[in-house]
């Protein structure tokens, strides 16, 4: 399939914050026949659980439910810079937010479900940003947000009153768990710092060691 590059808006330091913590896009796309955009993107790197958790507002485990939003974010609701967008090529940022049904709570406060915005990997193909799919069961290390200016959404959107989190670090923030309570993280290769526990257990008790969760 043919590719083709498309412009990206250039963003500051306040559309870092959307997507994950410090998370800078290039400014050319390339897009499929599909309609999928190829994205390059870097990121902060955590370097262990402790420096995840010192940074997180919110850790869970939880289930995820499925896609409860999809929005579109040009970083600004100016008609006259969206129009000077539209004239010019320039591409928002795919925006998707899963929800997740929460079983644990290990920092922060959460109710029954939180509700987590990244990049779309759906419609766009970026390195270690993978989907969530429903009915896996994650641990997330998560920073609350407020909602930007310029987030479209292109269906309902999320239920009002509602805080969205971002995930840490792209996959650095996601962790698998298995059915029977193993850890495994999504980038292992970034954790240079100590070793991750293996189970829940090792996690629980590496984070109380180190003053993050309650004892």
């Amino acid at each position: 399939m043919g590719r083709r590059p498309h412009k990206v808006g250039v963003i500051g330091a306040a559309a870092v914050a959307l997507i994950t913590a410090a998370v800078a896009a290039t400014l050319l796309q390339e897009e499929n026949d599909a309609g999928v955009v190829y994205m390059a993107a870097s990121g902060v790197v955590y370097q262990s659980l402790e420096e995840l958790a010192t940074i997180a507002d919110l850790i869970v485990v939880g289930t995820v439910t499925g896609v409860a939003a999809r929005a579109d974010d040009y970083r600004t609701n100016d008609p006259d810079l969206l129009a000077a967008y539209e004239r010019a090529g320039v591409r928002p940022y795919p925006i998707v937010f899963y929800e997740i049904a929460v079983g644990e709570t290990l920092k922060g406060q959460a109710g029954e479900s939180v509700y987590v915005g990244r990049i779309d990997p759906e419609r766009a193909i970026v390195l270690d940003v993978t989907p969530l799919r429903p009915r896996q069961e994650v641990l997330l290390f998560l920073r609350g947000r407020e909602t930007p200016p310029g987030l479209h959404f292109t269906g309902a959107g999320l239920p009002v009153g509602q805080t969205s989190y971002m995930l840490l670090g792209m996959d650095n923030g996601v962790f698998d768990v298995s059915k029977t309570g193993s850890v495994t993280p999504r980038m292992p290769a970034r954790f240079t710092m100590g070793t991750v526990p293996s189970d829940l257990y090792g996690v629980r008790t590496r984070l109380q060691a180190g003053g993050n969760t309650p004892a």
